[in-house]
């Protein structure tokens, strides 16, 4: 007799099994530590005393000659009890026939015995089930040897996997937004709204801002896990102030720098009066340059969201122009995503 070949490429383990010799091996050499398991899923409140009376009148019922179930009389079920599921639709609007209802020990083991029915050479059929744990860590097991088609929720689950695991071994490449304030949060549509109904405009920092536009700079921070850097003209408050701002206004993510400010052309030209680099006339693009140069001599990637033009040439595939009445947009917000996470 020929066994499956199949069944000697299943893991060795559970996953669920795993987690737990791991935190047991753990807490073995780490008798003092206060483990808090977050890992494997279980119920933490008592079967309802219903459920617990019928049981116990089931058990009761094997005890006792007249009312003891013995093997199944059919293959789907006894049918009192497909008979009470057939009621219990019946009362919410959905009329079964007692040949639709089959009474199995799960859908798990149906399936499972299902496969066994065929042949690898020569079966061809179709099933749909929610993917566990163990089908998406053993279909990235293999790599790129495997490619998930179909059914295109799983493809996309498969997808987004990837993603977080790219996200997540490319943190060496520093993520940031330079971002602008008075056109890009503060918005001319948001001051209008605040107009019309007669609340203040600003606070002791400045211009409220839009939530609207800062719920967008939010989604791109959480797709991307990028920081803040700010290069608004907001920034001549100084780095401290702009913190405590950015904590109190409870604003997204982390705010981690400002620009510096760089010397303007006729500055420059006080100077040295035969100076003549058009580069070094565009104020907001030498300083996000500058920072980039000082602060991230390795891998980076970023993105400008302002509603001024005023960045270098080779800056405009990380820039994104704001409306300034609109501030930044839900298509704002899927642009940055793109620069930064590509």
């Amino acid at each position: 007799m020929q066994l499956n070949p199949h069944y000697a490429e299943l893991n060795e383990s559970y996953l669920f099994s795993t987690i737990a010799h791991k935190v047991a091996d753990y807490q073995k050499a780490h008798p003092e530590a206060d483990v808090i398991r977050l890992g494997i899923g279980d119920v933490t409140l008592p079967l309802a005393a219903s459920v617990t009376e019928a049981m116990h009148k089931a058990v009761e019922e094997q005890g006792h000659k007249g009312t003891f179930h013995g093997y199944i009389p059919s293959e789907q079920g006894y049918e009192f009890l497909r008979d009470a599921i057939r009621r219990y639709y019946a009362g919410h609007g959905v009329e079964l026939d007692m040949s639709e209802i089959f009474i199995s020990d799960g859908a798990k083991s149906d399936l499972g015995n299902l496969l066994d029915l065929f042949s690898h050479n020569y079966a061809d059929f179709e099933y749909r089930v929610a993917p566990t744990y163990e089908f998406y860590r053993a279909v990235l097991a293999q790599h790129i040897d495997i490619e998930v088609l179909s059914p295109i929720a799983v493809r996309n689950e498969t997808e987004r996997i990837i993603d977080e695991i790219n996200l997540l071994y490319s943190r060496h490449k520093r993520r940031m937004i330079f971002l602008d304030f008075d056109g890009v949060l503060n918005t001319g549509r948001h001051i209008a709204a605040l107009k019309r109904a007669g609340k203040p405009l600003s606070d002791k920092y400045g211009y409220l801002f839009d939530p609207e536009s800062v719920a967008n700079l939010g989604t791109i921070i959480d797709a991307t896990g990028a920081s803040v850097v700010i290069s608004s003209s907001w920034k001549f408050e100084g780095a401290e102030r702009m913190a405590a701002m950015w904590r109190e206004r409870c604003l997204p993510g982390r705010m981690i720098d400002i620009t510096e400010r760089c010397m303007t052309a006729e500055e420059i030209r006080a100077i040295n009066p035969d100076f003549d680099d058009p580069e070094m006339f565009i104020g907001k693009g030498n300083e996000i340059k500058h920072w980039l140069l000082e602060h991230t001599p390795e891998g980076y990637r970023y993105v400008i969201l302002d509603d001024e033009p005023d960045i270098l040439p080779e800056q405009r595939p990380n820039f994104i122009r704001i409306d300034p009445e609109r501030g930044i947009t839900e298509e704002d917000a899927r642009q940055a995503i793109e620069i930064l996470n590509h």
